[in-house]
């Protein structure tokens, strides 16, 4: 097998080692098929040159080398071979080490909500069926509240933490807009005239004493007393209190239950359902990746595999 010139010191030192000459040839051809890949794909990185490539360069790929299908095993095996290799040429504190996450769980349409089930599941939320004396009474308190949660998963594929983490100055009203605020950075999703009226109007029906103040970071998203049928109010921080995440898994929980759907969603499922959309739509990756707040394409695999099978 011909040793690309780049590595020829690399592969000369593996067979000077303790490496079984069977390792050393498995490891040539996987370096040998990266350069194939580098000389196609990166015309600038040819001769020397190789060693100015970023770790961008690498994990894209990655990205080829899944597009291929490869087993979990081969994909580890090829990242060991071009770590030693990073290692050999000193470009690891560079680049640094090359890991394949635990390959994501393959989507099936219980990792979905339909359509309808969806379209069920928010006119329930709004109507009083099956509730008891007691929900009857919190109802016209936390019906909008609720249906404003499961809207901005449903629709814009929030995930619940970002959900939670909503304060009122992230949203606009004037411009239907709504930003979401990570450690990451931040991304701007426009807001359906109808949904921003059913936010608003949950903004709007809390007393004012209890309201989040505009432009502030106070929440927006507010825990509620059944007992006392009011919103909570932190007075130590002098703030209304933000609804919890337990209490936003539990609430889709009971909605869901209470909607009569079969299909056990959760905020995952809205999730799933809503990237699936854009992908249907023709979105580009980048579209995807900047919308959902994602790290990589790789979180788009699984999506497109199951696009693939339908």
């Amino acid at each position: 097998m011909d040793i690309p010139i780049q590595i020829a010191d690399y592969i000369a030192a593996l067979n000077e080692s303790d490496w079984k000459t069977s390792s050393v040839k498995i490891c040539t051809h996987d370096l040998s098929s990266f350069f194939k890949w580098v000389e196609k794909n990166k015309p600038n990185s040819s001769g020397e040159y190789w060693l100015n490539l970023e770790r961008k360069d690498y994990l894209e790929y990655f990205i080829y080398l899944k597009g291929k299908n490869l087993s979990q095993a081969n994909l580890k095996r090829i990242a060991a071979h071009l770590n030693g290799m990073l290692r050999f040429y000193e470009l690891d504190e560079k680049v640094g080490s090359l890991s394949i996450r635990k390959q994501d769980k393959i989507i099936d349409s219980k990792d979905l909500i339909t359509d309808q089930d969806a379209k069920t599941l928010l006119a329930s939320i709004t109507s009083k069926k099956g509730l008891s004396e007691t929900q009857l009474e919190m109802h016209p308190y936390l019906c909008y509240r609720n249906l404003s949660i499961i809207s901005l998963m449903l629709h814009y594929g929030l995930t619940l933490d970002e959900v939670h983490s909503i304060n009122i100055q992230d949203i606009n009203f004037a411009q239907n807009t709504l930003e979401i605020v990570k450690d990451t950075g931040k991304r701007t999703i426009e807001l359906s005239s109808e949904d921003k009226k059913v936010l608003y109007k949950y903004f709007t029906d809390i007393p004012a004493l209890s309201r989040p103040k505009e432009y502030t970071n106070e929440p927006f998203f507010l825990a509620f007393s059944p007992r006392k049928l009011v919103y909570w109010y932190d007075n130590d921080r002098n703030r209304p209190k933000r609804i919890s995440k337990v209490t936003i898994s539990r609430l889709i929980e009971n909605e869901v239950e209470r909607s009569g759907i079969k299909h056990a969603a959760r905020a995952i499922h809205f999730r799933n359902s809503c990237i699936l959309k854009k992908m249907k739509l023709g979105w580009s990756n980048e579209q995807l990746l900047s919308y959902f707040g994602l790290k990589s394409r790789q979180a788009l695999y699984r999506f497109k595999n199951y696009l693939k099978e339908q």
